[in-house]
């Protein structure tokens, strides 16, 4: 019997252009060490590793936006399901200047993380009456159960054993937790009877999930810059550009040689006439069987 393997779900989601779901998947036996490469990028960055890190507003500031970079080049490297080596930099002036770049790390490991996005492009509009907190559980159940079912097989069962979330006051009250995980899930999916929910804002995050939060909105920042085509001067996306161009050309699930083979999820919600539909956003057409 192939053993279950045991996952974490940090959740986290951007309202520009669009509600924007992430949900980053984390083996529970990899999280000790993503925070530790979280740590030693804010050292080789020297940023303080109990500062709270946002996408938003990283441009043009001289750490803050290549320490973003330098954990999306992260990010890149733990969803790889054909794990190869990912160099790290801190480009300085002088290594501007001279052409010769070094690397302050080497990311060698397989973290075997797994990421979906879910875009609903007119923010929830034509979802009638519902409340805004049934408006984004109802919504996440529809990404988590998608993620889980394209992402995972009989070969690779999970259980997903605790969830965080970055704080639930703006949705109105406590996040449902059946409202999202309570569904009809296939049978290499399971959720942990105790599974555990960390719902703390982040500005209450004095812990190492501070830094693994800061990732996962790094993450849903930088995809909605792409999708919604944002300037980046300073080629702070670029270690997502490459998994964004294999999207678009619909080769995640496509090429099984792939380095991101069904690693990443991306799919965009509408509401016609009242029906919800799943439309094509740079998504591979057998992934609407999956949800």
């Amino acid at each position: 019997m192939v053993p279950t393997r045991k996952y974490e779900l940090y959740h986290d989601e951007s309202k520009e252009g669009g509600f924007h779901h992430g949900i980053l998947f984390i083996p529970e036996d990899k999280r000790d060490k993503i925070i530790q490469c979280l740590k030693l990028i804010r050292t080789a960055h020297k940023v303080n590793k109990d500062i709270n890190i946002k996408y938003a507003g990283c441009f043009g500031k001289k750490k803050i936006g290549p320490m973003v970079r330098s954990n999306l080049a992260l990010f890149s490297h733990a969803i790889q399901s054909k794990c190869k080596s990912t160099p790290l930099y801190n480009i300085t002036e002088r290594e501007k200047h001279t052409g010769e770049f070094k690397c302050f790390h080497e990311l060698t490991d397989s973290f075997d993380c797994r990421f979906g996005l879910l875009r609903i492009e007119d923010n929830f509009k034509g979802f009638g009456s519902k409340t805004y907190k049934e408006k984004v559980e109802l919504t996440m159940k529809f990404l988590v159960k998608g993620c889980c079912h394209a992402m995972f097989d009989e070969n690779h069962p999970i259980e997903i054993v605790k969830a965080y979330f970055d704080g639930d006051e703006h949705h109105g009250d406590d996040i449902d937790i059946n409202a999202i995980f309570k569904t009809d899930f296939r049978k290499y999916i399971m959720i942990s009877d105790k599974l555990k929910v960390d719902s703390r804002h982040i500005k209450q995050r004095k812990d190492d999930t501070l830094l693994v939060m800061n990732l996962i909105d790094n993450v849903v920042g930088g995809f909605r810059s792409l999708l919604n085509r944002e300037s980046d001067k300073t080629n702070i996306l670029a270690p997502l550009k490459e998994i964004y161009q294999r999207i678009s050309q619909k080769k995640i699930f496509a090429n099984k040689n792939g380095r991101w083979y069904k690693s990443i999820c991306f799919s965009e919600l509408i509401v016609e006439n009242g029906n919800i539909e799943f439309v094509n956003i740079c998504r591979d057409k057998t992934q609407l069987k999956l949800l």
